[in-house]
This record gives structure tokens, sequence and C-alpha cells, in this order.
């Protein structure tokens, strides 16, 4: 078989793989060969001159000045502010008519400042919608036509008229005539380097201050959300002017680029309270300083447009130095704290630096807007900040868990100690209220049933002969009520009040009336015959047991022979309840000091609980 193999096959396998070989070879030779027809057919600039405007709106016809571009006025007019006219020249080494292999050509312009107008030859390309104050703002929007050579000679023109305010904002930047390929990719770079990238930045920045500003606004106390989102407005409405080519409303160019200038003052100012803030510091006297100097600055910046002339590049100067002291800070605090968080903000910091370095080189160079390093730097400086902001929430939501966690501890610790502090003094208060109750108890047997006993015992005692059975089991019988109604004392509020005060005193003057009058004593009775205010069922009661007590001291110890009782409510506040005598009285301090009356203290704490 293989024999057979090699002697059928293998001929024609040979033959197929030198005819691809010859296939490849020819492609790449063709390739080479268009390529180098490319190249020898890429347009050759042979010159480019410019011309101040003598007529307004045509071509000067004299005062041609050889330039290079990309150009800026004030370098060969200073102080010039009408519109220059710019002629560049090209060479077509290969006509579309008669070259197969010529390139589709395209003319692209990094950008204008502040306005233009651009012809092929003598047709309209492009002009932009305001050329008159206030204008529109081309300086950094790329742009590019394909251009037709189609009919025409060697020699292509172009020509671009400039206008703007002023001559240091005045000029043209690189032209480009190529092939639409080469041209488009080109324009494609620029576009994203001078355009996109920046727009991305301005979503992110406005969307971390709204963020930021929302925080700030839950959490008062947290300075740094408040420089943040601050920091990034100010940044925002920067990006903002940078991006706009239309004019602003009720701006004139002067004035929109003025705003520019505060904007990033400002935000230089915002950045550096923020670093502060992010490192729990505050230099009371040097922040009030640079806040004071800053508005005393923007002051002198307002009253007109050639303030802008004179103090605009101190002015970049300023914020750029701020902008960097407040990194350089931030990195020293890194490096010092060694705390995460302080490092990635130190980073990011010395990232910045560098990239403002590098932009103000190319800033200096006037043109090389593409070439800043900033349209990939200020996209990943926002994504740092906004984790670093996630960052500092989240430690606060930690914090809050913990503080949350160790809360519900100490409460469950305080319920323990509480639950055990209460047992104690529900056993304490249940000890008290039984002590409580045999005091009130023994009070009531004192002034209720004691004073029975007193009646009953003077009534024995006076009597002029022995009592009889019936009279002795009366008072026994007396002296069970007595003991019944002390017994029955504590539900005493479910006891209907009496009608009026004779009715209520009425039983109580039964009683004492025999035995004062067997005791040889008079006794007076003042009473209302109606109730102003109705008492209580523990009220009435109190004030019987008080009465019932007096009367008792006066059989016992007072030997009077007038007793004058009175009970009136002389209005509805006030109950006057007053027992006098005649008798041989006491000593009240002496009394008080001795503490052995139990009847005085008893009679005390009635009138107290009622």
């Amino acid at each position: 078989m293989l024999f057979v193999f090699s002697r059928f096959w293998w001929p024609r396998f040979c033959a197929a793989f030198g005819l691809l070989l010859w296939l490849g070879w020819g492609g790449a030779v063709h390739a080479q060969e268009v390529e180098t027809d490319a190249k020898r057919c890429a347009p050759q600039l042979l010159g480019s001159w410019g011309a101040k405007e003598t007529i307004e709106g045509q071509r000067p016809a004299e005062g041609w000045t050889p330039l290079e571009i990309p150009h800026t006025t004030s370098r060969t007019w200073p102080g010039w502010q009408g519109p220059v006219w710019h002629r560049l020249d090209w060479q077509l080494n290969c006509s579309s008519g008669r070259d197969a292999h010529a390139p589709h050509l395209g003319l692209a312009i990094s950008g204008i400042r502040m306005a233009g107008t651009v012809y092929w030859n003598d047709e309209l390309l492009w002009s932009d919608r305001s050329l008159v104050e206030p204008y529109s703002r081309s300086w950094n929007m790329p742009r590019w036509w394909p251009v037709s050579t189609q009919g025409r000679g060697d020699v292509q023109t172009v020509w671009v008229r400039v206008v703007g305010a002023q001559a240091k904002f005045h000029g043209l930047g690189y032209v480009q005539l190529g092939d639409m390929a080469s041209i488009q990719e080109t324009y494609d770079s620029r576009y994203w380097r001078q355009r996109s990238s920046y727009m991305v930045t301005a979503g992110l920045s406005i969307t971390l201050a709204c963020v930021a500003l929302m925080v700030w606004l839950w959490q008062r106390s947290e300075k740094i959300y408040l420089w943040m989102g601050l920091m990034q407005v100010c940044w925002t409405l920067y990006l903002s002017v940078v991006l706009s080519t239309q004019p602003w409303p009720w701006l004139s160019s002067d004035t929109l680029s003025l705003l520019n200038l505060v904007s990033f003052m400002l935000y230089a100012h915002c950045f550096l309270t923020f670093i502060l803030r992010f490192h729990r510091q505050r230099w009371v006297r040097t922040e009030r300083v640079l806040w004071g100097v800053l508005a005393v600055w923007i002051a002198l910046l307002l009253p007109g447009e050639n303030a802008l002339l004179n103090i605009n590049e101190f002015s970049l100067i300023w914020g750029i130095v701020v902008f960097c002291a407040a990194c350089l800070y931030g990195i020293y605090r890194g490096l010092r704290t060694r705390d995460p968080q302080h490092l990635l903000l130190a980073a990011a910091c010395a990232v910045m630096v560098v990239v403002a370095l590098h932009d103000i080189a190319v800033a200096l160079r006037g043109w090389d807007n593409d070439q800043t390093w900033s349209y990939f730097s200020w996209p990943l400086n926002i994504v740092v900040l906004a984790a670093l902001l996630g960052w500092q929430v989240a430690s606060h939501m930690r914090r809050v868990d913990r503080f949350n966690i160790e809360l519900k501890d100490h409460v469950a610790h305080a319920r323990a100690e509480l639950a055990q502090v209460l047992a104690q003094q529900h056993a304490k208060d249940l000890q008290s209220a039984k002590l409580q109750e045999r005091v009130q108890l023994a009070h009531d047997l004192h002034d209720g049933l004691g004073g029975s006993l007193v009646r009953s015992m003077a009534l024995v005692e006076q009597a002029p002969q022995q009592l009889s059975n019936d009279r002795v089991m009366s008072l026994l019988k007396t002296l069970r009520d007595d003991l019944r109604q002390v017994i029955d004392s504590g539900s005493s509020s479910g006891v209907t009040v009496p009608e009026t005060p004779t009715r209520w005193i009425a039983p109580l003057r039964h009683r004492f009336t025999h035995i004062l009058d067997e005791l040889n004593m008079q006794a007076q009775w003042q009473v209302d015959d109606r109730w102003r205010a109705t008492p209580t069922a523990l009220q009435c009661l109190g004030m019987l047991r008080f009465l019932e007590e007096a009367f008792a001291n006066i059989i016992k110890h007072s030997r009077a022979q007038q007793v004058q009782v009175v009970c009136v409510q002389p209005d509805e506040q006030t109950w006057v309840l007053s027992v006098q005598d005649d008798g041989v009285g006491f000593d009240w301090n002496a009394v008080q000091q001795a503490g052995m009356s139990v009847g005085m203290r008893s009679m005390q704490a009635r009138i107290a609980r009622i």
C-alpha cells in the first residue's frame, strides 16, 4: 500500500503544494505593489501660508505669510482679533482618473480655535454654525471629510478661515490629506482620545457626585462625601465646557472660557479639602486663607474680558499647583499611615501627578490634545474614588452592624440585670405590702375596735349598778360589728357613700352620744345638710376612723366637759373636720418625740392617705 501511494499520489501532492506556493507569492507581490503604489500616490504638502482678512468674508489677495501647521495666530500676529485665512497646497502624485490604484482621499483637521470654515479648492466643504460672537467651539473637535479629485489638476488647495475673539485662543490644528481609510482610522483614534473618553469621565463624575452628595445628606457629619460630591460637580462642569461645540445661552466665548478656568480652580481646592477630610485632617487657618484668596482672585477675574487675557496663565498654574500639592500630601499620608484605603488613594494620587506633568508638557505644545494621558487615567481615577466611596460606606455599615450586635448584647444583659432587680424589688414590695397591711390592720383595730372597747369599758365603769345580760350582749354585738367592719374595710371602695353628711355621721353620733352623756360631757355637732362634692367611700371610712380615735382619746385622757364637732365643706375642694374639747390637753411635741402614741400616728397616717 505504501508503494501504491508513493507511485500514484505523491506527484499530485507536490503539484498542488507548488500551486499554493505560487498563488501565495503572487498575492504577496500584488499586495506589496498596491502598498507601494499607495505610498507613491500619497499627497505631498507643498506649503502652507496664512493671511489676515482685510475684507469681511473674502480671501486676502495679498499679505500671505509662510506658516507652519499647526499654527497659533498670536505667534505671527500678536494682538490680532480678526479672522485669519490659511492656505495649504497638496501635490497629488496620482490622479483618480488616470491611475486605478489611486486611493480615495480624506481630509482631516484636529481642531480649529474657535470656529472656522473649510474649503476644498473653491468648494465649501464645511462651516461652523456660529462664526460670530458667541462662537462655536471646534478647538477640541476633530473632523474629517471625504474629498473628490475627479476632473481636477494635480495640485489641490485647502482653504481654512479661522475666527475667534483673541489671538491667544485663535489658530488651526493639524491638517492631514491622505487615504480615506488611514484618515478615518486617525480620526477615530483622535475622537476617542479627545471626546469619547472625557464623555465617559463626565458621566462617571456626575454619577459619583450624586451618590456622594446623597450619602452626605444622609449623614451630615461625614464631610468627606460633601467635598467628594462638590469636587466631581466642578470637574463635570469643567469637562462640559471642554466638550461643548456650541455656545452656551447668554454666555460669550470669553465668559465660557473664564467659567472653564474657575471650574478647574474650584476643583483643585475641593480636591485638596477632600484629601484632608479623607485623612481626618482639618487645617482651619490654611483652608480659610486658601478659600479667601481664591474668592478674591475669582472676583478679580469677573469684571471684564481683558482680565482673562492677563492673568489666566497664572490662574491655571495656581490650580495645577494646588492639585499637585493635594496629590503629594495624599501620597505622604498614605505612606505614613499604611492604611489600605490611604495607600489606594496614594497610588491614585501618584498616577494623577505623573499624568498631570505629562499633560502639562503636551499642553505647552498647543495642539497635541490627542497625546494626553488623561483620556485613560481619569476614568480609572473616578473608578478608584468610587471604590473608596464604597469602601467608606461599607466600613460605616460594618461599624453600624458591630454596634447593633454590641447594643443587642448590652440590651440583653441589661434586661437580665433589670429582671433580677425587678424580682428583688418585687420581693421587697411584697414584704413592704405585707407590713403595710399589718400596720393598717393594727390602725383599724386600734381606731375601730379599740374605740369600741374604750367606749364599752367607760360604760361599765360609769354604770351605777351591774349591767344586765342584755346590756352586756348589746355591747358584745357592737364589738362584733366593729370587728366585721374592720375586716370588710379592704373592700370599702365598693360601699355606697351616704347621701348627706348628716347620714354619714349619724351612726357614730348615736354610738358616742350615750357614753358622753353618762360622762357628763356635752357635745355640739355642726354638720352640713348636703355634700358640695361627694367624697369616696375610702375617704368617708378614713374620716370616720379619725373621729372614732379622737373620741376615744377624749374619753380616756381629756377629762373634758365640752366637745365640739364640726363637719363642713366650704367649697368643692375642701372638707373640714375638727374636734375640740376643753380638757387638760397634752404636749404635742413631747408626744411626737416619745413616739409612743399609736393613736396619733394612726390618725396622721389616715389623713395622709386620703
